[in-house]
């Protein structure tokens, strides 16, 4: 990694992100919740009655459960138990909701709210994405848009105050320059250690390490379902932003990745945002 020298003058080497990455070894960085729910799900003869049992030893995640249960895009009664509020959301949305829950936890504060509110939004319109495109080849587009700034959760943890005085509010076009000045790494380079400790799909590893220059990946050769996971991701980064101006030819490049016309993004995006609304945004604290 090449030395970045800061706005305090202070040079960044290799041993600043191997120091970071010290630091992710010693955290919890996915809930045991959330880990054992990808576990589960990957299990042919998962069951409701499992997942009843792992939702049901996190009181946190079992009442976000339920307030999503008794919101409108459900049905126009409140839950009344938890076994009824995981048959009616059903096993299609139960996944997605749960793991969403998961990983965001409990308490949350601006920083965290801003960057959970933009991560679920990102989730949702890759998914409006991804049905629209219907490619077989994409691993779950609603995760894939959930986990992909993981690693801004990481940096914040790691460094802290000083790193939320950096970025001031996540999710921003410019975040990883901003990262890599001050720092010597950024959220993406975390973000994939931790991806690999997860042991989860390849896709996600991608989509983590190179949403913010997604095109590069054509260069480097991935395969046909890492390159649509990421095209994906970062359609939806655009679409949760609103089009930031200076994105428009990154904008364009990926409609063309993807077969998509730029009215048909926004489309995406319309759906993307309404779905979120229904049904992701109860699952942040204080919603």
């Amino acid at each position: 990694m090449d030395v970045t020298e800061a706005d305090n003058k202070r040079e960044y080497t290799l041993s600043d992100f191997e120091s970071a990455v010290e630091k992710v070894d010693s955290i919890e960085t996915m809930p045991v919740v959330a880990q054992r729910l990808t576990q589960l799900t990957a299990d042919p003869d998962f069951n409701m009655d499992t997942l009843f049992n792992l939702v049901k030893s996190d009181p946190v995640i079992a009442a976000k459960v339920m307030k999503i249960a008794s919101s409108p895009h459900y049905g126009t009664r409140p839950a009344t138990n938890l076994r009824s509020a995981l048959i009616r959301i059903g096993m299609r949305d139960l996944r997605k909701l749960v793991m969403a829950a998961a990983v965001i936890g409990g308490k949350t504060n601006k920083f965290t709210q801003a960057l959970w509110t933009y991560s679920l939004k990102v989730a949702s319109i890759s998914e409006s994405i991804a049905q629209l495109v219907r490619t077989k080849d994409l691993d779950d587009p609603f995760l894939c848009g959930l986990l992909h700034d993981f690693g801004t959760v990481i940096m914040n943890q790691v460094i802290g105050k000083p790193y939320r005085a950096v970025l001031g509010v996540p999710c921003q076009a410019s975040q990883s320059d901003h990262e890599l000045e001050n720092f010597g790494y950024d959220h993406c380079d975390l973000g994939v250690m931790v991806a690999q400790q997860w042991k989860l799909f390849d896709a996600l590893e991608h989509v983590m390490q190179h949403h913010h220059d997604p095109l590069v990946v054509e260069e480097l050769g991935l395969d046909e379902a890492a390159q649509i996971a990421v095209f994906v991701v970062s359609a939806a980064r655009h679409a949760a932003m609103d089009f930031p101006e200076e994105a428009s030819e990154e904008v364009t490049a990926l409609c063309e990745r993807l077969a998509l016309t730029e009215e048909e993004l926004a489309e995406c995006q319309v759906v993307g945002l309404r779905h979120y609304n229904e049904m992701y945004a109860g699952l942040l604290s204080g919603k």
